[in-house]
């Protein structure tokens, strides 16, 4: 969740392995990894905080979104 919006649906397995919104990868990759031997590549985020007061309509991550127009 984000700003109060479900931001990814799915089977669990599919989204721990294949996540698709930039803060489902980020949240992914800041989970510890059982093995200290493995690492993961952290995700970048740019961008500013949304305010959470007079939201616009659109995806609330879309200030971060790399694939956001």
């Amino acid at each position: 969740m984000y700003l109060g919006n479900i931001v990814e649906l799915g089977e669990m397995e599919e989204v721990l392995q294949h996540p698709k919104p930039p803060d489902t990868r980020a949240l992914r990759s800041a989970a510890p990894v059982p093995d200290p031997r493995l690492k993961r590549e952290p995700a970048v985020i740019k961008g500013g905080v949304s305010k959470p007061i007079d939201l616009e309509s659109r995806c609330r991550f879309y200030n971060y979104c790399p694939l956001a127009a």
